[in-house]
């Protein structure tokens, strides 16, 4: 995954394994992960920029995740097979948030020669203490709130809380574990092998239908070698589908809800 900065943005070559449609959804967060860090490029103190840089990389773990994707599986990979040395993606994040403790920031994905949308990403990060146990205000947050930009929010188009899991028998369980290459700096889960493992076990369930929208959050830090069982059922809709991530004690992980692309609809 070969990166280099373009103006506010930050341009990627896509990997073989994400031309599969299947891995779309954790392509695209890895490369939003990426660029996280883009938008500390504008603060103008470069003390103050280190220090947030650090902030982030270090301490600042993901709370939810909204994701719109802009092509179905076909497109997506028909998108990608076409190329010989590597397709570039440019990711364009704005900070769209500022709280106490938190931030948003959203990401528009797009093909680099193109400029063809591929994916709309909002997360929310929560800065933590040293001891990765504990949300703490903002570092520097004037200077991020100078950052800040107006953008349409995805908050509209998905909800805010994820329905309460039915009975074990009325869902599809999918048994899984966390392996070592799964986690990140931070010694947890990568965000994106969340919603690799979330993929996997719709598939597994016989939901194979693309996702146009989805909603995860993230409610524990899974480690390396954790055991995990996800439950796959339906949601009010043929379209909607629920899932929940829960480890060995019973405790809820991760919870995500997602929209498929209507089958019958070319929309």
């Amino acid at each position: 995954q070969v990166s280099k900065w373009v103006s506010v943005a930050m341009e990627l070559v896509a990997n073989y394994v994400d031309y599969n449609s299947q891995q779309s959804l954790s392509a695209v967060l890895r490369w939003c992960d990426t660029a996280g860090t883009v938008p500390l490029r504008d603060v103008a103190d470069v003390a103050k920029r280190q220090k947030l840089l650090e902030q982030w990389t270090r301490y600042a773990v993901m709370r939810s995740i909204k994701l719109e994707m802009h092509l179905r599986g076909k497109e997506w990979e028909g998108l990608f097979a076409d190329s010989i040395s590597g397709t570039a993606v440019t990711i364009h994040p704005s900070l769209t948030r500022v709280g106490r403790t938190s931030y948003t920031i959203q990401n528009k994905v797009t093909k680099s020669d193109s400029q063809q949308p591929l994916a709309t990403v909002e997360t929310v990060m929560v800065q933590l203490d040293a001891s990765l146990s504990k949300a703490v205000p903002l570092t520097c947050s004037d200077e991020l709130r100078n950052l800040r930009r107006d953008v349409p929010s995805l908050a509209e188009r998905l909800p805010e809380t994820f329905a309460k899991r039915p009975a074990t028998e009325e869902c599809y369980l999918w048994a899984c574990e966390v392996r070592p290459s799964d986690c990140d700096l931070l010694g947890h889960m990568n965000n994106a092998n969340y919603a690799t493992l979330f993929d996997d076990a719709r598939h597994a369930a016989g939901y194979g239908v693309d996702v146009k929208l989805a909603h995860i959050d993230y409610v524990l830090q899974a480690q390396a070698f954790e055991k995990l069982t996800i439950a796959v059922w339906r949601g009010m809709t043929e379209l909607h589908l629920n899932l929940e991530m829960i480890n060995a004690a019973g405790a809820t992980v991760a919870r995500a809800f997602m929209v498929t692309f209507d089958p019958l609809s070319r929309l």
